[in-house]
């Protein structure tokens, strides 16, 4: 059950944004200068997990030779994770844009320090903006909050059932919010160095990101919770 919950978070987080991983590197134009969009994601994400693999399969091996004990649904829980990270990588880091002629000065208008105003402007401004095309600004809406509430749901999910130290609504909290300051951190990086000319640094990012992941944990606490209580109805049904 709780397996079956997780790969739905990562299939839902995946669909959201699926476009940027099937996409290779294409040349554009703009203002007569030709840039690069680097993508390469599938590559990015098939190389972490087959690195993974082979690695954990080797110290597998020789604990098995030693005789010590391996817990087989915690080492799928560990591949889920390394695959969750390398699509979290893949969507939030790429693509790269090589030679896209934005000017530097124009850098500022890619940070946001404002939190929740701007997304309250975003909703008033539905029918009215984009030349009226309500259904355009509400799928940016929707990917913008949403997809960034997704995003780290399966990190809230998935960390208290490999390491106990985090099975805390704080701990998770503060988890969340670190990921999404590193996430937004990186995503600065670029575009600072120009290669990242798609992204934007945006406070409400974090914001969503840290409910994505306290949301996450709650959702792994209602389904653990389920299952205790069958358990104990079960047991009880037994009894008579």
């Amino acid at each position: 059950m709780v397996l079956t919950f997780f790969v739905f978070l990562c299939c839902i987080n995946r669909l959201c944004l699926i476009h940027s991983i099937i996409r290779g590197s294409d040349k554009f134009m703009i203002e007569g200068v030709e840039f690069l969009l680097v993508n390469g994601s599938l590559l990015v994400v098939m190389l972490i997990v087959i690195i993974y693999s082979l690695v954990r399969a080797v110290i597998l091996f020789f604990s098995r030779k030693k005789g010590r004990q391996v817990c087989g649904w915690r080492e799928v829980l560990r591949l889920l994770f390394v695959t969750y990270i390398a699509l979290t990588v893949s969507v939030t880091l790429l693509p790269l844009t090589i030679g896209m002629p934005v000017p530097r000065r124009f850098v500022y208008m890619k940070l946001n320090f404002i939190p929740i105003l701007p997304i309250i402007n975003e909703v008033k401004e539905i029918g009215t903006a984009y030349d009226g095309d309500v259904f355009f600004m509400i799928k940016l809406i929707v990917k913008n909050v949403i997809g960034n509430v997704i995003l780290l749901m399966p990190l809230g999910f998935l960390a208290p059932l490999l390491w106990k130290k985090t099975n805390e609504l704080l701990k998770m909290f503060l988890i969340g919010l670190v990921t999404s300051i590193c996430i937004e951190s990186l995503q600065f990086i670029e575009i600072v160095f120009g290669i990242g000319d798609l992204r934007a640094v945006d406070i409400n990012d974090v914001i969503c990101n840290s409910l994505g992941a306290v949301l996450g944990f709650g959702l792994l606490k209602l389904v653990l919770s389920k299952q205790t209580r069958g358990y104990i109805d079960e047991n009880k049904n037994l009894e008579r």
